[in-house]
């Protein structure tokens, strides 16, 4: 398959760079990572969302200063949405863009769990804040409520109580 920088669903055309054989062998990654999980392999579990993230052309950080950049960048993103929400929002995604977006926020979302299991708690951090940012572009859903409420515990372990409560309050 050659590589092509868009990813044709229906009638809908994604410019996210994200091939029908990317999105094939990222679900294969990710029905990979889940088995691991089970199994209770964290380092497996990671490796096979690690390469389906990137396949969805979501690469997550892998050194301490990468990881600590990638956090402010979704603090920031964070920030932003928070302001846009205030301000009236954006478009909804595409079908196309939502398929990337869900198949993301799945990936992030059971990779968090393996990070959570290993007790590495920023990695946690910055999984549920891809996952958040993910999520909230597409809009209302049981995915967002979810990731609600694990934003509530993950910055109740960090001791941000006002911040995971505000958090609970959107999972309602």
């Amino acid at each position: 398959c050659d590589f092509v920088a868009t990813l044709y669903l229906g009638d809908d055309v994604i410019a996210l760079a994200v091939t029908k054989e990317q999105l094939r062998r990222a679900r294969w990654h990710s029905g990979l990572g889940h088995a691991h999980l089970a199994l209770s392999d964290f380092a497996r579990c990671r490796a096979d969302f690690y390469a389906a993230l990137e396949l969805l052309g979501h690469a997550v950080p892998r050194t301490p200063l990468r990881l600590g950049a990638g956090m402010l960048a979704e603090l920031a993103k964070q920030a932003a949405s928070h302001l846009g929400r205030q301000a009236g929002g954006r478009e909804p995604p595409t079908p196309a863009e939502a398929t990337i977006l869900t198949e993301r926020t799945d990936a992030l979302r059971i990779l968090s769990k393996a990070f959570f299991h290993e007790n590495n708690s920023s990695q946690v951090l910055y999984a549920n804040l891809c996952d958040l940012n993910y999520a909230e572009r597409l809009g209302p859903s049981p995915a967002l409520a979810l990731i609600y409420s694990h934003m509530l515990l993950t910055l109740g372990v960090f001791q941000l109580h006002r911040w995971a409560r505000s958090y609970g309050r959107r999972s309602l």
